[in-house]
């Protein structure tokens, strides 16, 4: 060892004030080393300064740093991970043309068993510089090489690489052990028996000397309040512990000593050490280390102003810093002196440190290493080896069943304590003491109606705001999550929303069910029933709009968004204003109220049947005595039944969950694509599948989100059928039309009928102009939902068979129902232009006029459900069966021919024009205002009458309905394909 080298201490014997003093210095440490008055600390030789005795104590304790590392719980690693990275360049947008570049081509190397620390003032870009290595940017610009084994990071790489958040993103009210296990069964290989996974977690635990807080909460503020739990270091180590159950070749952590201790955030980097010497990859950044934390270091990478102002081995910090002339004082850190160092504006204006080190940078540069403490470094071009290549190794039912049962441990904490109970137990005594046992009679009934919109209110507001402050507090758990590729969007919602029922209902039924009694409500067990009934759909349409805005926005535009429209929505239900107290122009808006329908509902259930007598006709706000159910539907402006109102509302609660995981997933797409770095890794092209560079960033095609251009595609299948077929199969429907709506005849007498009505064969194509303005923005809008719903919620990688098709049902239906419901008005319009019974409905302007001139806003809703009953099966069980059938016969995915989709289609549209039928009677009379009842069981008809009543027009329909959903169909796989291949080209 020559009398030049330099070693390092607290105590440096090195000193800027004189040259000669600092060569005499260095011969004493060379002279100190030779006599053996040196310690070697981790990967730091200390030179012993004069024996002192708190350094010498201060080095006894650094000695354990080695000596405690125990690896006999970790497994070793199987495939370890070099990560190397040449001329990395980040830059952000500003707009207007203008862009920063943040990282200024920065090199460097780590190897397994190394921990490289990245050092930094604030603002140096140690943070993006971590995240760019990672593969965790999703905005910006970059550019550059970073390679795994000489390979660009892909899906199969990206398995082995863990990353921990500066914060710990962790559920409040699961335990240590609970947070572990749920990671470890959802994300480890599914070949895995389960109690190995469990085993896994216990070793897990022990590694990170878990095991006395393994039955404590994590803890935190959460949206009860404050839950006591583990200790800082403790929630850092289970973060850690959470990425090491996957064997993680390489670890990425942000800030791992974050706001704690000087001793808990020794003892993370003594856990870091641990998990090197298992022969991984460690890479971290950290703001201030000290000497101690300083000397776990193999390597450093000191950023300054986005550029490497030193990247080499930890060791030779304090030599590289004196051979451009800046000595470390004596009994400095020399993590300190290197940040005081850069961030003096003084030394900036002499010193360029990204060129001073560039002139050096070969001869810091690390040696890749020969040998590795458990393994060899694999081969370049290679990657480990993961079991299977599927996306999530949890099947989907797996992961819906994890997420609800880890949905209903985080909920436990905030519904199932003293404070709820006493709240609802409070709330429950007062209104039964101030409504006990209203009287029966007229001068009551707005009491009545007070109690049961108070009690819709309260229980909704509760469930609303309870979901809507829970989930932004669990974003970023998600967030983690998904990125991690744990589960998918549509199984957490599924999770959440089951989870949820259970545990809103259940303090809400028993208030619901004391007042109800109590209060001298309508004492009949089954309009209590219904009562509950209604109370829970409520509860759950609630619940959605609080899940759709808490999944869209921050929780601070959530509460003011949800303010806003509560109070229009309170306002407008019908209890405060009356429907003739608004204006024609703005009663339409009374129907967009979440609380109308349930409000409705109960006053129906209420006074079903019911006449109050009157003891004055004082102050009494009705005409006439006794009071009678239809006098106080007119003065509330009530025109649906219960069961109509529940069905809206049902209704609400299901679209409502849908859209808040469209939300959701838009959400994550618009991160995937926003310009940052994609699933083909970092490679000679740039950051992305497709690079970015010189080919940029196409927001083209599946890449921005949403395909539009599948709506023109719709439109277009749908409208080549269209101007075809549907005039020439008009007569069909406008023959199953009069033969559904009344008198039984058959479809020849009904034809003639038609014939002789109109005075000629024209008035067979009756309605054709309805038929067309409805089918073709129909079929556009349906495929155009259909595509990305599927693109959105691909089937589960397991999914085979009747789970295949239920996967498929579940898509086609999901895109009808939207589309039933913008267009009721139309096939409404349709129906009556067919029939013989709205002479007034000539054409289909005038038909939209006195619809609604009649129902300026039912006519959304008039056969709305039924529609629905319809449609929607029909679209299910068409696309389940198409699927189905098209898997069966093609090979690998392949498209079918235009014939060969054709006879697919007719297959399937028959079983569904035949499952669907009696549906369809029941749809065109509701059109038309009729009774369906009377219909199939009226006028005595035997059972063998009104099965036949339930496919009256069957003939017709399936002769109709078979060809057109065929055809159009068949097109849409061929203009599909053409699509696809000029977004591919």
């Amino acid at each position: 060892m020559g009398d030049d080298e330099y070693y390092y201490s607290e105590y440096y014997s090195e000193s800027s004030a004189s040259q000669e003093r600092g060569r005499r210095s260095r011969k004493r440490s060379a002279k100190a080393v030779r006599s053996g008055q040196t310690r070697q600390v981790g990967h730091v030789t200390v030179e012993m300064d004069r024996g002192s005795d708190k350094v010498a104590a201060m080095l006894a304790a650094l000695e354990t740093t080695e000596a405690e590392l125990d690896t006999s719980h970790l497994e070793p690693c199987a495939m370890p991970m070099a990560l190397e990275f040449s001329d990395v360049r980040y830059s952000v947008d500003l707009g207007g043309g203008a862009s920063k570049e943040i990282l200024h081509g920065v090199s460097g190397a780590v190897y397994p068993g190394q921990v490289l620390a990245i050092l930094g003032p604030s603002g140096a870009g140690k943070t993006t510089l971590l995240k760019v290595l990672a593969q965790r940017l999703v905005t910006g610009k970059s550019s550059g090489s970073v390679t795994v084994n000489g390979a660009p990071i892909d899906d199969k790489a990206k398995r082995s690489i863990g990353y921990v958040l500066q914060e710990d993103h962790l559920l409040t009210e699961l335990t240590v052990q609970e947070t572990l296990e749920f990671a470890a069964l959802i994300r480890l290989p599914r070949e895995m028996p389960k109690a190995e996974k469990l085993a896994r977690v216990k070793r897990v635990i022990k590694a990170f000397g878990l095991e006395h807080a393994s039955k404590t909460k994590i803890g935190g503020v959460n949206f009860g309040g404050f839950t006591p739990g583990v200790s800082g270091g403790e929630k850092k180590r289970t973060s850690i512990a959470n990425e090491m159950l996957f064997d993680p070749s390489l670890l990425f952590l942000d800030e791992p000593t974050s706001g704690l201790d000087s001793s808990t955030a020794l003892k993370i980097l003594k856990e870091l050490r641990v998990l090197a010497s298992s022969g991984r990859t460690v890479v971290t950044t950290i703001h201030q280390p000290s000497s101690q934390i300083f000397s776990a270091f193999d390597l450093v990478a000191l950023m300054a102003g986005g550029e490497l102002a030193y990247f080499g081995p930890a060791k030779r910090v304090v030599e590289y810093f004196t051979s451009i002339g800046l000595r470390p004082p004596a009994h400095f850190n020399p993590a300190d002196f290197m940040l005081e160092v850069v961030s003096s504006p003084i030394v900036a204006d002499d010193y360029n440190f990204g060129e001073e080190f560039a002139k050096q940078m070969v001869k810091y540069r690390p040696e890749r290493p020969t040998e590795l403490p458990n393994a060899p470094v694999a081969a370049p071009g290679t990657t480990p080896r993961q079991p299977g290549s599927r996306k999530f190794e949890a099947s989907f039912l797996t992961q819906v069943q994890l997420l609800t049962l880890r949905a209903f441990r985080q909920e436990r904490g905030d519904i199932f304590t003293k404070l709820k109970t006493f709240q609802y137990a409070a709330i429950t005594i007062i209104t039964s003491v101030l409504w006990y046992n209203i009287a029966y009679n007229a001068s009551t009934i707005n009491d009545r109606v007070g109690l049961m919109f108070f009690i819709l209110l309260y229980l909704s507001f509760e469930s609303l705001f309870h979901t809507l402050i829970m989930f932004p507090a669990e974003r970023p758990v998600f967030s983690k999550e998904r990125q991690a590729g744990a589960y998918t969007t549509l199984a957490y919602v599924i999770g959440k929303s089951l989870a949820d029922i259970p545990v809103s209902l259940t303090f809400p039924t028993v208030i619901a069910s004391v007042v109800y009694w109590m209060t001298g409500l309508r004492p009949d067990f089954f309009a209590f029933l219904t009562y509950l009934i209604i109370l829970w759909v409520q509860v759950m349409s609630a619940q959605s709009l609080g899940l759709l805005i808490g999944a869209v926005m921050t929780l601070k535009k959530a509460l003011v968004t949800v303010g806003v429209v509560l109070l229009g929505m309170v306002l407008t239900a019908g209890f405060y204003v009356s429907t003739d107290s608004l204006g024609s122009w703005i009663r339409w808006i009374r129907y967009v109220s979440v609380f109308l329908y349930g409000f409705q509902a109960m006053l129906l259930n209420e006074i079903k049947g019911e006449a109050y007598p009157c003891f004055t006709s004082d102050d009494i706000p009705y005409s006439e005595c006794p009071v009678t159910e239809s006098q106080i539907r007119d003065f509330y402006g009530i025109d649906m039944s219960i069961a109509s109102n529940i069905f809206i509302s049902l209704a609400i609660a299901l679209v409502g969950r849908f859209a808040a995981y469209y939300g959701l997933v838009l959400n994550q797409r618009a991160m995937a694509v926003s310009g940052g770095i994609g699933l083909g890794g970092i490679g000679s092209g740039g950051i992305g599948s497709g690079g970015i560079g010189s080919g940029g960033i196409g927001l083209v095609g599946s890449c921005a989100g949403v395909r539009y251009s599948y709506l023109v595609t719709g439109a277009l299948s749908a409208g080549w059928a269209s101007l075809l077929l549907q005039p020439l199969l008009q007569p069909l429907d406008v023959i199953k039309t009069r033969v559904q709506q009344g008198a039984r005849v058959s479809a020849m007498e009904a034809a003639r009928s038609v014939v002789r009505d109109a005075g000629s064969a024209r008035g067979l194509w009756r309605g054709t102009g309805a038929t067309l303005a409805r089918a073709m923005p129909g079929a556009g809008l349906y495929f155009f939902a259909l595509h990305n719903l599927t693109r959105a919620w691909p089937p589960p990688d397991d999914a085979s068979g009747p789970w295949a098709a239920l996967h498929a049902t579940a898509l086609a239906s999901g895109a009808r129902t939207g589309v039933a419901v913008v267009l009721n008005p139309l096939a409404l319009v349709k129906t009556r232009i067919e029939s013989s019974l709205y002479p007034e409905y000539t054409s289909t302007v005038s038909g939209l006029r006195a619809l609604m001139r009649a129902h300026p806003v039912r006519a959304f809703s008039i056969g709305l459900p039924a529609s629905l009953a319809r449609d929607v099966p029909f679209s299910g069980i068409y696309y389940g069966v198409y699927s189905q059938l098209r898997s069966l016969t093609t090979v690998d995915g392949e498209r079918p021919a235009f014939v060969h989709a054709l006879g697919l289609g007719l297959a399937a549209a028959t079983a569904a024009v035949v499952v669907t039928h009696p549906q369809d009677v029941v749809r065109t009379r509701a059109h038309l205002g009729q009774s369906s009842r009377e219909f199939f069981v009226g006028g005595g008809l035997s059972l063998s009458q009104r099965v036949a009543a339930l496919f009256r027009g069957v003939a017709p329909r399936i002769s109709r309905k078979i060809l057109l959903s065929a055809i159009a169909w068949a097109s849409f796989e061929r203009i599909e394909a053409a699509v696809d291949a000029v977004f591919a080209g």
